[in-house]
């Protein structure tokens, strides 16, 4: 998942088209390029660079249209509040940290996941002091499409905390 992270870091960085399709394509060729990538990793990554756009209900999707479901339904505000409870810190605060740094609510979480003692206060503890595994583009894309079948009464609540748990797993610039 980190080159996925790298590329749409490269993308939001510039202006220049071609940039933007030289990072795409490098990411793409890295994920069929390696030599253990099943297809549902390099599926994977082409949904999570460019999710598409449900028909009905105009939310992003992570698989097909003839798929049933699949479709996110992350309001704003849910992804405001899993991210503030993934740094430990309250939406205020990391509206109040998005302020000072422009504005950008993602630049925000990516400078307060960048701060070692965030670091080590946020991600979960990896077993016995060995390294966290690395999380999977297809890791990634089975959790989110597991927030989105979350329905129900509290569904709410329940995919911000499935977010803010996905985000906890995930490394500084993922």
């Amino acid at each position: 998942y980190a080159i996925v992270a790298v590329a749409l870091d490269a993308v939001a960085a510039t202006r220049s088209r071609l940039a933007k399709e030289r990072a795409l394509t490098n990411a793409l060729r890295w994920a069929c390029g390696c030599g253990s990538a099943a297809a549902d990793d390099v599926a994977a990554v082409c949904y999570l660079m460019a999710p598409q756009k449900d028909a009905q209900s105009g939310g992003h999707r992570l698989q097909p249209d003839y798929v049933p479901g699949g479709v996110l339904g992350l309001s704003g505000k849910t992804i405001e509040a899993a991210a503030a409870s993934a740094a430990r810190t309250s939406v205020e605060g990391l509206r109040a940290a998005a302020k000072r740094r422009g504005g950008s609510l993602s630049e925000a979480v990516a400078a307060l996941r960048s701060e070692p003692s965030a670091f080590f206060r946020t991600r979960a503890p990896p077993p016995r002091g060995e390294p966290p595994a690395p999380l999977g583009a297809a890791e990634v894309r089975a959790a989110l499409l597991g927030v989105g079948a979350i329905a129900g009464a509290g569904a709410e609540s329940r995919k911000r905390d499935a977010c803010a748990a996905l985000l906890r797993r995930c490394g500084p610039r993922e």
